[in-house]
This record gives C-alpha cells, structure tokens and sequence, in this order.
C-alpha cells in the first residue's frame, strides 16, 4: 500500500559509526491525486524515520533517532440508494500527525557497572470531523474531535553485577506530559432520549508521571529469582501506585517450573479525566501465575500454564 525507499551505511574509516533513514508514501495517495477512484475513501500517508548509532571504543554506544509522518483520509457520504451501514450517510475528514526526535547513551562505567541515559520529545495530533446528510433525519448531525498529547520524557539506568550469581539494576523515568482534547456531538433528536451521550468535552490536562523502580537477579543454588518494585505517581491528579513484582524458576520433574506475582498500572485516558474523574486512581492489575514446561524430542517443547488476573 505504500512505496517505500531506504538506505543505509557506514561514516568514517573505523566502522563504529552507522545511519539509517527510511521514507514511505502511500500508493493509494498517488492514485488519488492521479485521478483514480481508488475504494470509497481517499486515503494518504508519508513518513520518515533515521537512526544514527555509534559506539563507544569501552563498550556501549550512543543513538540519536527521529521520526515523522502525516496521514489523511477523506470519506464522501454515498447517496441515499446506496446506503448500507451508519457511516454512508455521513461527509468524514481525518488528518493526523505524529512526530519524535530523541536520544539514548550506554556506557561502561566500571568492570561490573554500566549506565543507560536518554530523552525523548514527541508530539502527536488528530482531527476527525463528520456531517451527516440531513434526510432521512440522523441520530446525530455533526462530530468534532480534535486532540494534542505532547510528552518530553527522560530515563536513567544503572545495572550492576554485584557477584557471579547476584545482578541488579535500578534507574527513573520521568514524562512530563500535555494532552488537550475537544470532543462533541450534535443531535437532531432530544437529549433525554440517550442520556447523556452528547455531552462536550473540552479541556487541558499537564502533569509529570514519576517512575523510579529497582530489581534484582539472583541465583540460589538450583532456583532463579527476580525480584523488582516499581512506585508510579501522577502529579496531574495526585495519584499514586506501587508496583512489587516476583517470581521464581527452578529446574524439576525434567523440566522448568516457574511462579510468579506482579502488579502493573496504567494512567487513564485523558476523555475519562476530562469529564468529571480528576480524583480517578490508576487503573491496577495485580497478577498471580504459574507455569511447566519441558523439552521433548524432535526439538519440540509444551507448556502449560495457569494464571489469574484481577484488575481495580
């Protein structure tokens, strides 16, 4: 669907630096401003993306990478004899954009120690506009949604093998993020007949998401452990998680039984903050599960595992 053009290579005589970059457009695009009909909707899309990496003489390596695109799609509604799902009757234009430069620094800092840096800007974009032909009279005349996300996030790492069995690492990200959105509906028909579904949306969220975190890799005798504790808060709204997670593998019964907890989180999406939830926690999954698996001839290998989820 898309015609595709890259390239790539080496700089300098020593080899340690190379680049990428990668562009594509849409055939469909081309067709369409050729003149060809091309399905029911006229759709368009480009991006570019390039990655440059070099590495350092002691080990690690330093990589600077971006990307960009746009997109479009162009629907015209069809006339009323042809009309066959909801979306028929109804004139839609979406463009979207999305963009991100950013970098990211490994290095050996010690005969056991390495540390891992980087930032990242991105930014992302939609429009989607719909008006409804007015006969015969729609639920819903017109559909405005345009939303901006804007993050600038950085991370640091250190990992460190503190014995032959014992491995940890520990390290932060922080995001700060901005995200505005405008969202509503306009219908022919009273309100009181789809309570409220027509209710606009319109404002700004701007916080900062915290992440340190640390784990620990550990060998005891014939059993693996992992263990790592994650704490999230959200300053938009003053929320707050912690994530511990665990889990422990050994060799038994010729073959490999693993066990395991964790919990994971995630932020709502700005629609649900917007509309009346500021006070919103995060949504949380704590997870238990269990699993044996075993090799057999012929290079085959089964699994069989059990797990629980339970999501608040």
């Amino acid at each position: 669907i898309g015609t595709d053009l890259a390239a790539e290579g080496k700089l300098g005589k020593s080899g340690r630096t190379t680049w990428l970059v990668n562009g594509r457009y849409s055939t469909v695009g081309m067709l369409s401003k050729a003149g060809i009909d091309f399905g029911d909707e006229s759709i368009d899309f480009s991006d570019f993306t390039f990655h440059l990496q070099t590495d350092h003489k002691k080990g690690g390596g330093l990589s600077l990478y971006g990307f960009a695109g746009n997109s479009s799609n162009v629907f015209k509604a069809k006339p009323l004899a042809e009309w066959e799902t909801e979306k028929d009757r109804y004139d839609i234009t979406f463009s979207g954009h999305t963009s991100g430069f950013g970098m990211k620094d490994t290095r050996i800092v010690g005969r056991n120690i390495s540390a891992e840096y980087g930032i990242t800007w991105s930014r992302q974009q939609q429009n989607r506009n719909a008006d409804s032909d007015p006969f015969p009279r729609p639920h819903i005349t017109t559909q405005r949604y345009n939303g901006t996300r804007e993050l600038l996030s950085g991370m640091v790492k250190l990992r460190a093998n503190l014995t032959r069995n014992i491995r940890s690492e520990a390290g932060a990200v922080i995001t700060w993020s901005s995200q505005s959105l405008l969202y509503s509906e306009a219908s022919s028909l009273p309100t009181f007949t789809i309570p409220e579904q027509f209710s606009p949306i319109n404002g700004r969220m701007i916080g900062v998401l915290f992440q340190p975190y640390a784990a620990l890799k550990a060998a005891v005798g014939p059993v693996q452990f992992n263990a790592g504790l994650r704490w999230m808060h959200f300053t938009w709204n003053r929320t707050s998680s912690a994530e511990p997670r665990i889990s422990a593998t050994i060799n038994a019964a010729g073959g490999q039984f693993t066990a395991g907890y964790g919990i994971t989180s995630q932020l709502q999406q700005v629609q649900v903050y917007l509309t009346d939830n500021r006070s919103l926690p995060m949504t949380r999954s704590a997870q238990w599960y269990a699993e044996y698996s075993r090799s057999v001839t012929g290079g085959l290998r089964w699994r069989i595992s059990a797990f629980h989820h339970r999501i608040s």
